[in-house]
């Protein structure tokens, strides 16, 4: 199985904003009684930027800086596309 973090589904949140050329979808962590954590916070683990035009996933998942295609992220090698 391929991920990007090691946290359970339930215990992220996804935050979705539209601009002009693509989506930026924020993925945070969820602090819940269940998941553990401050219920006031929900810290930033990486953004995904989709692109409109082709579907194409960028991700700042290594640096929390730099997007980089998904599939060259370290966490995704050996992973395949389909």
């Amino acid at each position: 199985m391929c991920r990007l973090s090691t946290n359970q589904t339930k215990c992220l949140l996804f935050d979705v904003s539209d601009h002009k050329s693509y989506f930026m979808v924020g993925v945070h962590e969820k602090h819940s009684p269940e998941c553990g954590g401050d219920p006031a916070s929900a810290p930033a683990l990486f953004f995904m930027k989709i692109r409109k035009r082709d579907g194409a996933v960028l991700t700042n998942q290594k640096d929390g800086e730099h997007f980089r295609p998904l599939w060259s992220t370290p966490r995704m090698e050996g992973c395949n596309a389909n």
